[in-house]
Order: C-alpha cells, then sequence, then structure tokens
C-alpha cells in the first residue's frame, strides 16, 4: 500500500483510482460531514505492482517527506504536488483478541468480532436471517391488532412452533424486500461497497431516528425502512464513508 497526502479535496475514492494503474482500491478518508481530509491509501494487488508505480510516476523527495525511516517521494496527481510513501501495516484488531494480552475476556470478544466485519464472509451475503424474537412477537401482534401476550400467550404448549413461524415468515418477506431493493445479495454476487445492512433494530424504527443516528459515520444519501422494521439498508454517498460506518457501528 501507499500513503499519499497533500492531495486535492475534491478528489473521491473513484476519481483518485484512476491516477494509480494496477491499484486495486483507494481509500479516502472523510470528516464527520463527508469531506476528504487530503490523504489516501492506495492498494495494490502485489509489491511488485506498487514499487513501479513509485519507480515509474514519483521522483525521490527532496525534503523530510517520509515517516519514521521510510523515505517520501514526489508526484503530480491532478495538478498538484503530493507526498508518497510505503504505507505502514494495517493494524489488526485480531491480534490483540488473539494475543490476550491486557485485554478481558469480554473485550476479547468484541475485537474478534470487530476484526470479522466486513471480512470474506460478509462479502457473500447480507446474513439477513438473524431477527430479534421479542420483536418480531411485537410486530406480529400489533398487525393482528392485539396485546403479544394475547397472540403468543406463555401458556400454549404451542408457543414455540407460533414464534418459530412468525420469524419465518417475516424473515422470508426481509428478504423478498431486499430482492426488491436490489440488495438481495444472491450466492456469489458480492454486496454494494455504499451500503451496510443495519439489523436488530426495534420494529418501531423510524427513517429519521435512524439517519440521525449514522449520519455521524458520512454523509447518507438514502435509508430504507421495511414496514416490519427490525433491519435497514443505509446508503452512503462514499465507499470510504459506508467503511468507517461498519466499522465503527459493527457490534455495537
Amino acid at each position: 500500500r501507499l500513503f499519499v497526502r497533500n492531495l486535492p479535496y475534491s478528489l473521491t475514492p473513484s476519481t483518485l483510482l484512476p491516477h494509480f494503474p494496477n491499484a486495486t482500491d483507494a481509500n479516502v478518508p472523510t470528516d464527520s460531514k463527508g469531506r476528504s481530509k487530503g490523504y489516501a491509501f492506495i492498494t495494490f494487488p502485489h509489491s511488485r505492482a506498487c514499487s513501479a508505480y513509485v519507480s515509474q510516476r514519483c521522483t525521490a523527495s527532496s525534503k523530510e517527506a517520509g515517516f519514521g525511516s521510510e523515505p517520501g517521494y514526489d508526484t503530480v496527481i491532478a495538478g498538484r504536488n503530493c507526498t508518497v510513501t510505503y504505507a505502514r501495516p494495517k493494524h489488526n484488531p485480531g491480534d490483540a483478541a488473539s494475543s490476550g494480552r491486557g485485554v478481558t475476556y469480554k473485550a476479547r470478544l468484541e475485537l474478534r468480532r470487530r476484526a470479522g466485519a466486513g471480512g470474506e464472509e460478509d462479502k457473500k451475503s447480507w446474513n439477513d436471517t438473524y431477527l430479534d424474537s421479542s420483536e418480531v412477537r411485537s410486530y406480529v401482534s400489533k398487525s393482528m391488532g392485539m396485546e403479544a401476550a394475547d397472540a403468543f400467550d406463555v401458556d400454549d404448549k404451542g408457543l414455540a412452533a407460533k414464534v418459530a413461524l412468525a420469524e419465518a415468515d417475516v424473515i422470508a418477506y426481509v428478504r423478498g424486500w431486499l430482492d426488491d431493493l436490489g440488495h438481495g445479495g444472491s450466492e456469489g454476487d458480492e454486496r454494494s461497497t455504499t451500503a451496510i445492512l443495519v439489523k436488530n433494530l426495534p420494529h418501531t424504527i423510524t427513517r429519521p431516528t435512524l439517519a440521525k443516528s449514522m449520519s455521524c459515520h458520512g454523509k447518507v444519501s438514502a435509508i430504507h425502512v421495511p414496514k416490519c422494521g427490525m433491519v435497514a439498508v443505509v446508503v452512503f454517498e462514499g465507499e470510504g464513508e459506508a467503511r468507517k460506518a461498519m466499522r465503527r457501528a459493527a457490534y455495537s
């Protein structure tokens, strides 16, 4: 990876990536208002492609541009003089989770969950099969015009079967809703890079309430909530904002 600074603030991941031939990803960090911070991390498929860019497109910097012992290089991007250095290795939260040094058991579990958020398994599907059973009962009883205690009587021997059927019906509805929305996540398809699925919500969740809690991660362009609530699809304007929301909000 390369670390590039002094970038034009107008550049986004999609407009920056073409400036780096053979690069596979451009991560442009943004502030709470969705504005670029003026630097980026560029990922290449292997070290040879990364080194080739530096040798072909950059010149050795005459100033103290590098961090620590890393040398700095100069290049021009979108008409602006920028500084390029080789990025430090990514910090892996899973390292602390696996080592256990100075970390409580509960904290290790949380770190493992967060380390896995957005991984390869997450990219295969939306994993929409988990719904809070108490919220399902509340939603179903409300749609029937009944109190939850009446619709799902604890003394009913068939209560477990009723709850299971209710959950299956709601899950089927949510999956159909996601398919209609274009975010169904069919097997083999990667999910959107700007949209995240938010689960374990109250069945009474509203768009304004969710917008207020998600806007701190970046600029939200759309929020989709099914009639049953409990889940939502939040679409951000940029990939970097969606990544930030995923990292900060995962398992929170």
